[in-house]
């Protein structure tokens, strides 16, 4: 049973099932039609649902402020394909697990391997003391290990043979050629208005006429500062460089993506290196300092390994992060009533005497996905579509993934509300706040 601030209220809106539903480009303050969805932000997050609603018949407007799409943390010309696991089996790891195999559905079934440059040459993962035997991973010993990287790793790992790495800036591109995509550049969002029926808001943009629309996504970047009551949310931005180092001979020693404290992604004729995490700096210079640091992180992860110094480009970003590093996905709550709902839970009441969860009308989050959104993305905007158009989809057996049929069937976001809420670190306080 869901507790009561895991249960979201329905989405009840035929415009968002209509095909022919009004929708323009762009409509002048005076108009009154409005576009029936609307996104903000065209990174990895933004992208995925524009492209996921789109491919269910849902025509979609995404509202991208810089001059082109995946400039900002989705724009890495080089990012890693595998999930995250831990030792102990968890719904944080299940989820991950989930999300991997569903990117890779995704990726073969909208026909994007090719545009992102999909390379599925295997990731290992590095470890130092013994993971059990699971299904998404292989135990490898050291030795194992380094025939299959080709190159010493003076370790033992986990071998996720389905795993490898892709570019997330040309993914991004990739996906938002469809039709029922309508991709607004250089629209940058300085405010939300409601209406006085609440049946719908106006999104004002900087030098741009505002728009009217019933229902909007916010993918979490810097439109966040404008959602009410995101205090109660802990975003911190945490600075990222990846570097570029070319191989010393002409041919590639290394056969698959390596991943420890840093991880190297190879190419023909280089190694991708990454990536460093920095929370006390916001700028996105690339830096020689950093450089130093990605390449000190290479020659511990891969000692053999020969490159030339130094590293030929880097590429720098800020990355949303959350404390328990898992995505924020759903119905924006409101906080301040939430307050009053739920601010006696630490005395044990009855769950039946509290209400399910009060959420801003038409407002919805979909962010703070960390490093971990190329895998995560495709999964959270499936959630939210499933959500937003009131079906559940599940993954028949016939598209390859090795799912459980219990797995399979958890593709409701309340289902998944425990874990990515938007309202779970409001809730948490409340639990530990004292009288």
């Amino acid at each position: 049973m869901h507790k009561p601030w895991d249960q979201f209220p329905t989405v009840q809106d035929p415009l968002l099932r209509n095909k022919s539903a009004p929708h323009r480009d762009v409509l002048s303050a005076q108009q009154t039609t409005a576009v029936p969805l609307s996104i903000v932000g065209a990174g990895l997050a933004g992208c995925w649902l524009a492209r996921i609603l789109a491919e269910k018949g849902v025509r979609v407007c995404l509202y991208e402020k810089n001059k082109q799409v995946a400039l900002e943390a989705s724009g890495n010309p080089a990012g890693i394909v595998k999930p995250f696991v831990t030792r102990s089996p968890s719904s944080g790891m299940a989820f991950h697990c989930l999300a991997h195999e569903f990117l890779l559905d995704r990726l073969a079934k909208f026909d994007l391997e090719s545009a992102c440059g999909f390379r599925r040459c295997g990731v290992l993962q590095l470890v130092h003391s013994k993971y059990p035997h699971s299904q998404y991973y292989s135990c490898l010993t050291e030795e194992a290990s380094t025939r299959f990287a080709g190159i010493s790793t003076n370790s033992s790992s986990l071998l996720f043979e389905n795993g490898g790495w892709l570019n997330p800036n040309a993914l991004c591109n990739a996906l938002v050629q469809h039709p029922l995509i309508t991709l607004q550049i250089g629209f940058e969002l300085t405010g939300i208005e409601g209406s006085s029926d609440e049946k719908n808001h106006r999104l004002l943009f900087a030098d741009k006429d505002s728009v009217c629309s019933y229902h909007t996504v916010f993918t979490v970047g810097s439109a966040i500062q404008f959602l009410p009551g995101i205090e109660n949310i802990p975003l911190t931005p945490a600075r990222g460089q990846l570097s570029y180092f070319e191989f010393k001979d002409s041919s590639n020693p290394l056969n698959c993506v390596v991943n420890g404290k840093h991880y190297a992604i190879p190419t023909e004729e280089g190694v991708y290196v990454g990536a460093t995490f920095d929370r006390e700096h916001t700028h996105t210079d690339v830096t020689e300092q950093d450089h130093l640091s990605n390449l000190n992180g290479l020659k511990h992860l891969l000692p053999d390994l020969k490159i030339r110094e130094p590293a030929v480009k880097g590429y720098a970003a800020l990355r949303a992060t959350t404390p328990d590093r898992l995505p924020l996905l759903g119905p924006v709550p409101d906080f301040t009533l939430a307050r009053e709902i739920y601010g006696d839970i630490r005395h044990g009441r009855s769950l039946d005497n509290y209400a399910p969860l009060p959420c801003q009308n038409g407002l919805y989050m979909l962010g703070g996905l960390g490093s971990r959104g190329i895998v995560t993305a495709p999964l959270c905007a499936h959630l939210l579509s499933n959500y937003l158009l009131g079906t559940i989809e599940e993954i028949p057996d016939s598209d390859g993934l090795n799912l459980g049929k219990a797995t399979r069937e958890n593709f409701g976001l309340n289902d998944w509300a425990p874990l990515l809420n938007p309202a779970r670190f409001l809730i948490r306080q409340l639990k530990r706040s004292q009288p």
